[in-house]
């Protein structure tokens, strides 16, 4: 179901990024709240712990 989870991208890419994220505890039902956005990064708080994301991947994740 990588495509309910981003808003964009190839299925093997998509199922990538998806597992890539779910390891620091990116998955579907869980909270994110973001701590900050400067130049062009952002971090966020997920599961406890803070996590530095480039904007361009916080683009294609959905809440």
């Amino acid at each position: 179901m990588a495509h309910s989870f981003f808003s964009s991208c190839g299925p093997n890419v998509c199922l990538q990024i998806r597992k890539h994220l779910e390891n620091p505890g990116f998955v579907v039902g869980g909270s994110v709240r973001i701590i900050s956005a400067l130049g062009g990064n952002i971090i966020v708080n997920v599961k406890e712990s803070r996590v530095a994301i480039s904007e361009e991947m916080a683009r294609k994740i959905m809440v």
